[in-house]
């Protein structure tokens, strides 16, 4: 089991440096410079906190899995942009929900449970990374559900929300 939690840090990190790498090179790709800004913030969250498992394996791979499970919403958000079908739409926001709103807040608290039983208490540097990054993550979602339910996306320099094709 802790190879397999060792490949999926070590996939999921380098997905995330892609990302950064991506977003960097193609900025407009996201519908803001705070969408842009955020986004990079949030990989750069993410790769602390991935690190982590990446070192402590044996007692602490679980932790990339825990997280990666909200990708299932990004996995819909894409469905939807590329079939444009309502069902993939609905996918997505019942995911956005149910993961990144009530599931990954769900993960700080094990996570602050976890680091607990490692005898990592709050303030220390590992606690930080694991706890800090997880609960860092978590008010990201919470600004991007706030930004989507106050009016949505807009494209940089306009002040008319981007339309679905």
């Amino acid at each position: 089991q802790a190879g397999v939690h060792a490949a999926l840090s070590w996939t999921t990190l380098g997905y995330i440096v892609a990302d950064i790498c991506y977003n960097a090179l193609v900025p407009h790709c996201q519908p803001s410079t705070v969408r842009l800004g955020t986004i990079l913030f949030h990989h750069l969250v993410t790769c602390w906190l991935v690190w982590h498992p990446i070192q402590h394996r044996a007692d602490s791979g679980h932790i990339t899995a825990y997280g990666t499970i909200v990708e299932v919403n990004t996995l819909f958000q894409t469905l939807h942009k590329v079939f444009r079908l309502k069902i993939f739409q609905q996918g997505f926001l019942a995911s956005w929900v149910s993961m990144r709103l009530v599931w990954y807040p769900y993960c700080v608290w094990l996570s602050h449970l976890h680091m607990l039983t490692l005898d990592h208490l709050p303030g220390s540097y590992t606690y930080c990374q694991v706890v800090g990054s997880q609960f860092t993550l978590v008010c990201l979602n919470f600004f991007w559900s706030a930004e989507f339910l106050m009016g949505g996306k807009k494209k940089s320099g306009t002040s008319k929300p981007v339309k679905d094709k």
